[in-house]
């Protein structure tokens, strides 16, 4: 699933607009523009609006509303899990890593099998997914 900051860096892109182009756009800061694409903040919900509309999209299609499953995550764990994903555009142990802390997150402690370094990694680490 593409996150906020995938969907925005690829209607940017499309649009040929760079970051303090959006900035312009939007009225918001380029250090805020550029922390959302980092994934280093996670946008609120009216600064998406804002962002939306200067890409000619919605904010529900830069970030769906939750799904159920996820509605029960706790702030804190989808801000962790957010991060995470930003770790895991890195190098492929840094995603490991990254990978291995959100799968114990998910599971709120319940042990769970980590992937050794040597195993096929898919596009977003190991072979499986997040709470098996």
């Amino acid at each position: 699933m593409a996150t906020p900051t995938d969907q925005i860096a690829a209607l940017m892109k499309r649009r040929n607009l760079s970051a303090a182009d959006l900035a312009r756009l939007t009225g918001l800061s380029a250090a805020s523009i550029s922390r959302i694409l980092s994934g280093v903040q996670r946008p609120k919900r009216s600064t998406l609006g804002k962002i939306a509309e200067a890409l000619d999209s919605t904010a529900d299609a830069l970030d769906p509303p939750p799904t159920p499953s996820e509605q029960n995550l706790s702030h804190a764990t989808r801000r962790a899990l957010d991060c995470f994903a930003a770790v895991l555009r890195l190098d492929r142990d840094s995603a490991l890593v990254a990978r291995m802390l959100a799968e114990a997150l998910a599971t709120r402690g319940r042990p769970v099998a980590f992937a050794r370094a040597e195993e096929p990694v898919g596009p977003v680490g190991p072979v499986g997914s997040v709470g098996r």
